[in-house]
Order: structure tokens, then sequence, then C-alpha cells
């Protein structure tokens, strides 16, 4: 019930921020790896729990605020490949399909720096979401929930934002996803690369509009 009410808060600031006139929108895509192995901090360098795809798997929508704020929506396709460690066991199961759509508020703490000039940029993250295995998970039998592969998550996180060139940037980012209200699914974490493109602000697409360079 705590974390159910800390998402809540966080969505509800994310609709605040979100709308201040001074924020512009920026759009990402990347790929994403789901470490799925059922341990905490023992497992994180565990290779064998990591799924990927070979192609384009993740899908952002920003708006960046004022005060170093960023309100996200996240999807993400990933596969959960048989023979990898999935919710803790290894996966007898053929391939699934893992989907997520997270909301996520981030912090740059750039903001606080007197030299604005960084190209790297630390984040720290929180928000909710939704992730489906695309498969059951191993106690589910017994509690009469066999056709449940997914289940609402809190969200924690960090990344970096990297500055390439102008409105271009990239934003790494790994997500641990506590599971709610669920007993019988382990959290797991999921690292995320996009490749961004910051949209002009509304004032400044007029000017460009108004001087025919848009």
């Amino acid at each position: 019930m705590k974390k159910i009410k800390i998402s809540t808060l966080t969505l509800f600031v994310l609709i605040t921020f979100t709308s201040y006139s001074q924020s512009h929108w920026v759009i990402g895509v990347g790929t994403n790896v789901v470490s799925d192995n059922g341990g905490r901090f023992s497992k994180l360098l565990n290779f064998n729990s990591y799924n990927y795809v070979p192609y384009f798997s993740t899908l952002s929508v920003a708006r960046e605020m004022t005060y170093g704020f960023t309100a996200e929506a996240i999807g993400n396709y990933n596969k959960l490949w048989q023979g990898k460690l999935v919710n803790g066991q290894y996966n007898s199961h053929s391939s699934s399909n893992y989907f997520s759509v997270d909301l996520l508020l981030k912090y740059d703490f750039h903001y606080f720096l007197k030299d604005k000039k960084w190209y790297v940029l630390p984040l720290a993250m929180i928000g909710g979401g939704y992730s489906d295995r695309g498969i059951e998970t191993p106690n589910y039998s017994d509690l009469n929930h066999s056709n449940k592969t997914g289940s609402p998550t809190f969200d924690l996180g960090v990344g970096a934002k990297f500055v390439i060139y102008k409105r271009f940037g990239a934003v790494y980012q790994s997500l641990a996803k506590f599971v709610v209200g669920d007993k019988t699914s382990s959290n797991h974490v999921q690292h995320v690369l996009t490749i961004t493109y910051a949209l002009p602000s509304h004032k400044r697409m007029f000017l460009l509009r108004k001087t025919g360079r848009f």
C-alpha cells in the first residue's frame, strides 16, 4: 500500500510539472536489457540473466521542465529467452515477449552545478508502471492465477544524460522495478539506452515559422 501511495504521488507530480509553459518535448528511440534473475545485489553481473533483442526496442517521450525536472513516458519491448533466468528460475518454456510501460519523474543534478557546460549529466528517477513477462511466474498455479503474467511496479533508478550535438543526445538509465501487490513475482532490473532529440520550444517554433526557417 505504501508503494502504491508513492506511485500515485509521483504521477500527480508528473501531471503538475508538465503544465509549465517553459518546458519542451524530447523524443527518444533505443534499446533495453532486462535482468530478471530474482536476486537483489549479488547477481548484478550475471550475464546469463540478461535478455535483449538486436534491434530498436524502446520508445520514449519526455517533457523537460524548469528546476532540473523531466517527466517521461517510456515503453519497452524485449524477449525473455529460453534457458535464461526469468523470475529467479531458468526459463524452460519457449521464449516469450516482454512489454513494459512506465511513467517517470527524473531529476537532473546538473541544475546545481555552477559550470553548465558539462556533457555528462547525472540523473535520478522515480515512478511507476506495468511490466508483463509474457509467461506465468513459478507460483501462480498454486494461487489459481495461472493466466496472470504481468504486475504493476514501483520504479527507482539512476542514469546519465549525454550531450552529443546541439539538440541530439543520449540517455542511459538503470531502473529497479519493485513489484506492487504480488508476492509470487520477483523484482527485476531494466537497463535502457536511447538516442534523443529535443524539439524546439513553442516560442522558438513560432520564431522559426515567422522567419521561414521551419
